[in-house]
């Protein structure tokens, strides 16, 4: 076996972007029908629509940074009624994805929290890094700095942007975000609030399914020996490897086919996660990691610490959050709910709100409620 060479990165100071130096790269006016078409199996469940113009989405680049400080241009997307009156902002960060063609600038209407836009809200989702403008990039999988800083930058270049537009966003914003989607919606609100928070003022936040808690997700994992969701395994390497800046070859930590194929089937961006699932081929973990190498000190103890740097387990929120997970989840297990409620409740904050229902990761009663919520909301 190759010797392993492992580093932290200097992680830098992080400030804010640059954000007049964004640009909306395309704008498009999109009915609102067909925004209403793809709830259409959902729309016994959902309030109509309020909007009765066009939804424009405004596709824009902006700069942001690295996991280790690098300067760069990243790539989102702005869902809002053409007509430029907004009921409120949202902070929508997207669910994981692995193919580049699901990122919200290549596909607008890949976040279901967009949807909002029909309600009157400004809907503000970034690609993050390693999709859209940044695809040739590893993508920092589950880091909450890099994850919390191009959410953060994207919102402040937005209101450059729409400032310049003569549309009023106000400094309030309410954050949305499910599976992935949900710890980058904490890691905002971790930012914002301890950082920004003169200038943004988180009002709530919906986050549904979310690994809030790595270490304790590959915790459960580990006393398994199989995953229903193998490349989940790979792209959580290799994202919080990059994140935190740990240099190893990963051929030596992958095993059977993904050992020879891991740069083609995660980091091409060509394929889903389904695709990938599929061509791993195996759920057994054995048969998709070298257990030898992960169970290693030398690598084993800098991955853990990683794990453990993106825990959102701790940080209590200021603001009121609605929290939903399916009991029965394979993806992301609940325990992870259940670990940052407990976070919360040794804090004594009462803010919160948590929902569990039947099921596994792919539901949309978790956007049912966010929608029905703020739909009928006339106070946000």
């Amino acid at each position: 076996m190759k010797r392993f060479l492992f580093a932290i990165a200097a992680m830098g100071i992080l400030t804010t972007a640059a954000a007049q130096n964004a640009s909306v790269v395309e704008s498009r006016d999109i009915p609102v029908s067909q925004y209403a078409a793809r709830m259409a199996p959902l729309k016994d469940y959902l309030p109509p629509t309020t909007v009765t113009g066009d939804i424009r989405v405004d596709i824009i680049n902006y700069p942001t940074q690295t996991p280790n400080g690098s300067q760069i241009i990243a790539s989102g997307i702005v869902t809002y009624p053409a007509d430029g009156i907004l009921k409120g902002v949202v902070v929508a960060p997207h669910a994981t994805i692995l193919n580049d063609s699901d990122a919200p600038s290549n596909n607008v209407f890949s976040n279901e929290a967009s949807q909002l836009a029909t309600y009157g809200y400004m809907v503000v989702t970034p690609d993050y890094i390693g999709y859209g403008a940044t695809a040739n990039l590893p993508h920092p999988y589950l880091d909450v700095e890099n994850t919390g800083r191009v959410t953060v930058d994207m919102l402040f270049a937005v209101r450059e942007l729409m400032n310049a537009k003569g549309v009023e966003t106000g400094d309030s914003v309410i954050v949305v975000g499910y599976s992935q989607g949900a710890a980058a919606a904490l890691a905002f609100d971790k930012m914002a609030e301890e950082r920004y928070d003169d200038e943004i003022k988180v009002k709530r936040t919906f986050v549904g399914g979310g690994p809030y808690d790595p270490l304790l997700t590959f915790g459960i994992l580990s006393k398994s020996t199989h995953t229903e969701h193998p490349s989940l395994i790979p792209l959580s390497i290799l994202g919080v490897g990059y994140g935190a800046g740990i240099k190893a070859d990963p051929a030596d930590v992958f095993v059977g086919k993904l050992k020879d194929n891991y740069k083609d089937w995660i980091l091409s961006k060509k394929y889903t996660l389904e695709q990938v699932d599929s061509l791993i081929g195996t759920k057994e973990i054995s048969q998709i990691v070298d257990m030898n190498v992960i169970n290693s000190s030398e690598f084993s103890d800098l991955f853990a610490k990683a794990l453990a740097a993106n825990s959102l387990v701790g940080w209590v929120p200021k603001a009121p959050i609605y929290m939903f997970h399916a009991q029965d989840d394979t993806y992301v297990p609940i325990e992870n709910s259940i670990a940052l409620i407990e976070s919360f409740k040794k804090s004594n904050f009462t803010s919160y709100t948590f929902k569990t229902a039947p099921g596994d990761h792919i539901t949309p009663l978790f956007i049912i409620d966010v929608i029905n919520i703020l739909a009928r909301d006339s106070s946000e």
